[in-house]
């Protein structure tokens, strides 16, 4: 009798639990659920698109809250991948390692701004990334969670008619495809709508499974599919720690040597209006001429160096700064000058350091000295290329 008892107790615990896991499954379903749909009919009410006179018209504005209701879903996805959410201590040695801005966990504010365009610039907006032209490309460091996301709508994100059947009829009866003198394209009749689920689901896992789980096997997807981001991190974020991502960038640059678009892979202005030496992408540039030796690949270090010493634009530097930003292109350079300057004519009749000798005249041994000063900024090929560019004459090379 006593043993019967005691089995009829484990059995109804066992079943009480149950009842009770089910119970809390439930409630995290409908935390999702009761969510999701309140910004998610203003969004399928608003449609995919809209044309005003024929011209794409803003029916919509992103608020916090579309942000909000966003989080848990993209949660789930990161989850499904085995994505590994970092503590808050090692989110934000990541962050600060990547993006150079630190996380104050003693704020109430859920997100960390990161603008796409402007490192400088912290004031967060709610801005859709619709494209690559869409001025600024935003990005939200989520606290609590420890990912980056951008701003999407629910429809991006979930198959939406399949988790919440009821939006089906919604968007049937209550969306109007004209409202007033503005035509809209509902989101169910976008036919790649699936699609760009995946590519942002595909997005939102490589970068967070790169960036906070060091999963480098996510790189190769990220330079096919993901370029423009991965392009920002170096150009406005100056992260320039991955080689590979250095390599893939500097093909780009031997084939369009444009300072005007490449010049932020080298260097780029601190929040403090001071110069930051992309050191370790200029490493690898260096790497690469050293396998090449071709004058066309490594003219666009030249051209650099002449247009901090020369333009305007860079007057408000101070002249150390630029020395030391010359000094860092001199380095890679000047040797390669030397070596193969004789063997063809497009190597030009002058080193970085000799333009600059010339450039700065009778200012010339003041350059010298904060180089000497600062110890050849511990470059291995400086002190050579200084003393070889102080051999130049209106000749030309010594040698």
């Amino acid at each position: 009798m006593k043993k019967a008892l005691i089995i009829s107790l484990i059995v109804f615990q066992l079943l009480s639990c149950q009842k009770n896991d089910k119970k809390s499954a439930k409630i995290a379903s409908n935390n999702i659920t009761m969510e999701v749909p309140n910004c998610l009919y203003p969004q399928l009410k608003a449609g995919y698109s809209a044309e005003k006179s024929e011209t794409d018209y803003p029916n919509y504005e992103y608020k916090i809250s579309d942000l909000d209701c966003s989080i848990p879903l993209l949660d789930r996805e990161l989850q499904k991948k085995s994505f590994k959410f970092l503590s808050p201590e090692d989110f934000s040695t990541k962050v600060y390692e990547i993006f150079h801005r630190k996380i104050d966990y003693g704020k109430t504010t859920k997100y960390l701004y990161i603008d796409g365009n402007n490192a400088c610039n912290k004031e967060i907006i709610y801005n859709k990334n619709s494209d690559d032209e869409m001025v600024p490309q935003s990005y939200y460091l989520v606290k609590n969670k420890s990912f980056i996301t951008e701003l999407l709508s629910i429809p991006e994100i979930i198959d939406y008619q399949k988790e919440f059947p009821e939006s089906i009829k919604y968007e049937e009866e209550q969306v109007n495809k004209n409202q007033g003198d503005v035509k809209i394209t509902k989101w169910n009749e976008d036919k790649n709508l699936a699609q760009i689920r995946n590519n942002n689901i595909e997005k939102l896992v490589s970068r967070n499974l790169f960036l906070f789980n060091d999963k480098n096997e996510q790189l190769t997807w990220l330079l096919s599919n993901d370029e423009s981001f991965l392009e920002m991190l170096c150009k406005v974020y100056g992260y320039d720690n991955n080689d590979k991502i250095n390599q893939h960038f500097i093909k780009k640059i031997i084939v369009n040597n444009s300072i005007d678009q490449n010049i932020n892979f080298f260097v780029n202005e601190s929040c403090g209006k001071k110069l930051v030496i992309h050191k370790n992408f200029i490493n690898s540039f260096n790497n690469t001429l050293k396998i090449s030796k071709k004058s066309n690949d490594a003219i666009i270090l030249k051209n650099i160096a002449s247009r901090v010493m020369s333009s305007p634009e860079y007057e408000k530097f101070s002249r150390e700064d630029k020395v030391m930003l010359v000094s860092y292109l001199a380095n890679v350079f000047d040797p390669l000058f030397k070596t193969y300057h004789n063997d063809n004519t497009d190597w030009g009749t002058l080193t970085i350091l000799a333009d600059a000798k010339e450039f700065y005249d009778a200012e010339w041994n003041e350059i010298t000295s904060i180089i000497v000063k600062n110890n050849y900024y511990n470059l291995p090929n400086l002190k050579m290329s200084l003393d070889y560019a102080n051999q130049f004459d209106s000749v030309g090379a010594p040698d």
